[in-house]
């Protein structure tokens, strides 16, 4: 079972904002304005770096022969595999 997967990163920013939210809740210290604010930029910050690190792919190969010429080339060939399942 692995460790780290494609839902690795939201979890940890569901549950990193989540703490955040309870801390920023409890201290009564700064305005409610600051506080929203920094939950704010908590949350923009999440999302670019979702933007900046996810997957892209790239254009696949569309059948089983394309895949066998890419792997006949003579090149190092990544073949990844995958399911939106």
């Amino acid at each position: 079972m692995a460790v780290f997967n494609q839902y690795s990163y939201v979890f940890t920013a569901v549950v990193g904002g989540l703490m955040l939210a309870a801390g920023l809740w409890l201290w009564k210290g700064p305005s409610p304005g600051l506080r929203a604010a920094l939950m704010a930029a908590y949350l923009l910050g999440a999302i670019g770096v979702h933007f900046a690190l996810r997957y892209r792919s790239s254009e696949g190969a569309a059948n089983a022969d394309a895949v066998e010429e890419a792997l006949a080339n003579g090149r190092p060939t990544l073949v990844m595999l995958y399911s939106n399942y």
